[in-house]
């Protein structure tokens, strides 16, 4: 196998473009810098040079999750037609490389979160482990019905931490986080149901055995139990802040709203998060939403 060749399965395992879901790390930053009425912070050089190592932190830990989840789910992978031609599926990779390669990103990614902090390492250490519990028998969490929608969107939150903590060193608002919660919850639950009516009932049974519990109806009931909850955290925080939050509440429910029609599409594109730049105007209006939320926040924080 030639060098070139060599390299780029490499960057397939490590799947460095799925890098843009930590971007949510910043996020936290900046929703800290906000809440501690520092927005200075935004433009520290040593803060930042934190937020970067942080973000690199995390991501490298997520490529080492990536390369655990195509070493465990590889007869997996084989049933699913737009996962069979993965780097462990088509057994185009030794195993025991990629073994070596995954706890290489463990450790380079706990060493660098140590040189950022004691709190950046634990949550870097909670990011590991949330890993192992949702890939690895016998607890394999991704294989529980709606446990494994749970445990996969409590990253959601536990990134949002990373940025937090480099500003403000106490726990955040619990709202925020079970928004975050809620929000990734309404995610995962259009991923699975897309996964669920794309592959048919008998396919996605073979692809992931949680599909045997799954039903459309009972995905359909989470996805709504999901949105109620993150709408009413928001609805909650508005009468704690502004009553104007309740505009970005309303443009929330109008995406949940939107994304409930599109996984209901027989489609690919929901069922990766990443993917969302190929719906443009979905893609577009979530932008919008969040630069509504966030000026929603400041004008919150400086009344």
């Amino acid at each position: 196998m030639g060098l070139t060749s060599n390299a780029l399965l490499y960057y397939k395992l490590i799947r460095p473009l799925h890098w843009g879901k930590n971007l949510i790390v910043p996020f936290g930053f900046l929703i800290a810098a906000i809440a501690s009425r520092d927005l200075g912070a935004l433009i520290s050089y040593d803060l930042l040079l934190k937020l970067l190592l942080t973000f690199l932190a995390a991501s490298i830990i997520s490529s080492g999750n990536y390369v655990l989840n195509d070493l465990v789910d590889a007869k997996y992978d084989k049933q699913h037609p737009l996962k069979m031609s993965r780097v462990m599926a088509s057994q185009s990779f030794k195993r025991a490389n990629a073994v070596f390669l995954m706890i290489a990103l463990f450790a380079l990614g706990l060493a660098v979160a140590w040189a950022v902090g004691p709190y950046i390492f634990l949550f870097s250490a909670l990011l590991v482990v949330s890993g192992i519990l949702y890939n690895v028998p016998p607890l394999r969490m991704k294989d529980i019905a709606f446990v494994d929608v749970l445990i996969e969107s409590a990253n959601n939150p536990l990134r949002v931490l990373f940025g937090w903590y480099i500003i403000i060193q106490e726990f955040p608002p619990w709202y925020l986080l079970v928004f975050l919660w809620a929000y990734a919850g309404v995610l995962m639950a259009a991923k699975r149901y897309s996964e669920l009516l794309y592959l048919g009932a008998e396919k996605a049974r073979k692809y992931r055995p949680v599909f045997v519990t799954y039903t459309l109806n009972s995905i359909r009931i989470s996805y709504i139990a999901y949105g109620i909850s993150a709408l009413a955290t928001l609805v909650y925080f508005s009468t704690k802040a502004r009553a104007t939050f309740l505009l970005f509440s309303a443009l929330i429910g109008v995406q949940f709203i939107w994304l409930y029609g599109l996984m209901h599409a027989k489609k690919e594109y929901v069922q990766k998060i990443e993917n969302f730049y190929k719906l443009p105007m979905f893609f577009f209006y979530m932008g919008v939403s969040i630069c509504a939320g966030i000026l929603m926040l400041i004008l919150s924080y400086t009344k």
